[in-house]
């Protein structure tokens, strides 16, 4: 792996974790959006669609297989997905004031990452994220 470059899981990861604030909050949008829940089983299923759109140039120098990342089926990946990351803590913190979300920033963060080519999703190109990946998502 070239210096500097992510892992396809830690790409993944980092992905997610850009998101989470729009996955989990009431909307990613100016307007009001979908429910919490809806939200974060929508986003999920984004990712899981991408993944396996882009199966086919899956980095073959990994750790891991496809199947060992994301299953063998778009299902299989949204379970994977949704379990490695503790729903109900975080929308408790979000309720809390514990965590800040900006639903505009999430919304660009968003857009960013729906317009990735395949490559930068395994990380073959550098991908930068927009600065408002960043301000997105806040502990307070």
């Amino acid at each position: 792996m070239v210096a500097g470059m992510m892992t396809t899981a830690a790409r993944v990861a980092s992905i997610l974790l850009a998101c989470l604030p729009c996955l989990l909050a009431s909307g990613c949008a100016v307007d009001i959006g979908p429910p919490a829940a809806e939200a974060f089983d929508t986003g999920i299923h984004d990712k899981c669609t991408l993944a396996f759109q882009c199966e086919s140039s899956f980095p073959t120098n990994q750790s891991q297989t496809f199947a060992q990342l994301y299953g063998s089926s778009e299902g299989d990946c949204e379970a994977m997905l949704k379990s490695s990351i503790d729903v109900e803590a975080t929308l408790d913190s979000i309720d809390a004031g514990r965590i800040d979300y900006d639903a505009g920033d999430e919304n660009t963060c968003l857009n960013a990452l729906a317009a990735m080519t395949c490559d930068q999703f395994w990380g073959k190109f550098a991908y930068q994220a927009p600065p408002a990946c960043d301000a997105a998502f806040q502990g307070t």
